[in-house]
């Protein structure tokens, strides 16, 4: 009886915690909304001109052909209403619709909310809205998914919530970016593989599909994600040994994910003669992202991997005021240590897992692997950039929970997200007060 009131008691405080950590998410994600600047210099701006071309133009804009739009340039150049006296193509990358070769659904979905003003500085603010509300249908997969998983989710929802709070991901989760849309889909996926791995029906099979191509749709680099459908049809076959259902779940993954994908295509082979327009982007960029053009080695690839973690805590905005605080230091080698360092050894101490484990696991391990390759074979640094695995880095938290939960307890993990979630607010802190909204 004792115990069952200790635990009820337990319960309630970390109820009680999941709200502070909702509350804090919230209001930091409002106060970004609207305090940080436009624009944001990640490519911002870019993302704003695709948009506006679907909403104005009804067409997808063309990479290497199409500009900036003038409103763009104008609230970049700080003198709008009025109209940039410039000519856009002769602004460099600057004036180029740069971002163009970006599969297209998450400009789609975000054009019903650049209708909703006249202003095109409201315009932003009202798809950073929309972005905002991206950032909470991703929090509550989370929670699907830690119920879907564990039989207490409570503590896993808990844990993974703190990587939502990071400034890194809670920054890129309300400036306009197809990378908004990512989080969602990639935990939804996992959401309905998991389902199908344990249930057997194909509706969750074709659901799954059907989301990855929605991910494709949104980045073409979560392709990765293909190899965990097919290891699940192989479970399925291997479960059961019907090679009729073998064929159908393979014909119907095939067509389904296929399907969504074939507009884009076709659109990128009329007019780049190629499936997507991603060498032709490399090359306008090439002189911003690699201008010395480097080649580099695995060594290069491993020291980028490792350095990562520190746009966890430091948006590649804020790398300039921030990097060297104390906080943030001390913030970044506890979440490398217990997040990632710590996962890793266990894991590799004992590979015997669940199914399920491996399913949180796999992803941020081919997400890796794909951005080492195009760090090797396209001499682009995108390993070194952490918001290319935000999806992957939640999914592993979860992973990591469940690791932890075995070697030291559920009331340390109660600990853990609680000191984790501190010093996040510590950074924020300490961020908020260097004032990095000042450019």
């Amino acid at each position: 009886m004792i115990l069952t009131r200790l635990t009820e008691k337990a319960s309630t405080w970390l109820k009680i915690f999941i709200f502070l950590q909702l509350t804090a998410i919230l209001l930091v994600a409002s106060i970004n909304l609207f305090k940080f600047p436009i624009w944001c210099p990640i490519d911002e701006e870019a993302h704003f001109s695709y948009i506006q071309y679907l909403a104005q133009m009804h067409r997808l804009p063309v990479e290497g052909q199409d500009h900036e739009t003038s409103e763009a340039i104008a609230i970049a150049e700080k003198i709008y209403p009025h109209k940039p006296s410039g000519d856009p193509a002769k602004l460099g990358i600057g004036g180029s619709a740069y971002e163009a070769f970006q599969p297209p659904l998450y400009y789609l979905a975000a054009t019903p909310f650049f209708y909703l003003s006249s202003n095109y500085i409201t315009k932003v603010y009202w798809i950073r809205f929309f972005d905002f509300l991206l950032l909470f249908g991703s929090i509550f997969l989370l929670w699907r998914l830690a119920r879907s998983y564990f039989r207490k989710p409570l503590p896993a929802f808990s844990l993974a919530l703190n990587f939502f709070f990071l400034p890194g991901i809670l920054l890129r989760s309300i400036t306009i970016s197809n990378e908004v849309l990512e989080v969602p889909l990639v935990l939804l996926f996992i959401l309905f593989l998991f389902k199908f791995d344990r249930i057997r029906k194909r509706i969750y099979l074709l659901l799954a599909s059907l989301t990855l191509a929605a991910a494709v749709l949104t980045k073409i680099t979560e392709l990765y994600l293909a190899p965990l459908i097919l290891l699940a049809i192989a479970r399925a076959y291997a479960a059961d040994r019907e090679k009729k259902q073998l064929m159908i779940n393979s014909f119907s993954f095939l067509l389904i994910f296929l399907l969504p994908l074939a507009p884009w295509l076709l659109f990128n082979i009329r007019h780049f003669d190629s499936l997507t327009a991603s060498n032709l982007a490399m090359a306008i960029q090439t002189p911003i992202i690699n201008p010395q053009h480097l080649h580099f080695s695995v060594a290069a690839a491993g020291k980028m991997l490792l350095q990562s973690p520190t746009f966890l805590l430091i948006p590649e905005e804020w790398v300039s005021v921030a990097y060297d605080h104390f906080p943030v230091i001390l913030t970044r080698d506890f979440i490398y240590a217990m997040f990632l360092i710590l996962p890793v050894f266990l894991t590799l101490v004992s590979l015997r897992r669940a199914w399920k484990d491996y399913l949180l696991a796999l992803p941020l391990l081919l997400n890796i692997l794909v951005l080492a390759a195009i760090v090797l074979f396209e001499d682009w640094p995108v390993l070194i950039q952490a918001r290319y695995m935000y999806p992957t880095l939640i999914l592993w938290a979860l992973y990591g929970y469940n690791l932890l939960r075995r070697q030291i307890g559920q009331r340390a993990i109660y600990f853990l997200s609680a000191v984790t979630f501190f010093l996040l607010a510590w950074n924020w802190i300490i961020l908020f007060l260097l004032d990095p909204f000042r450019y």
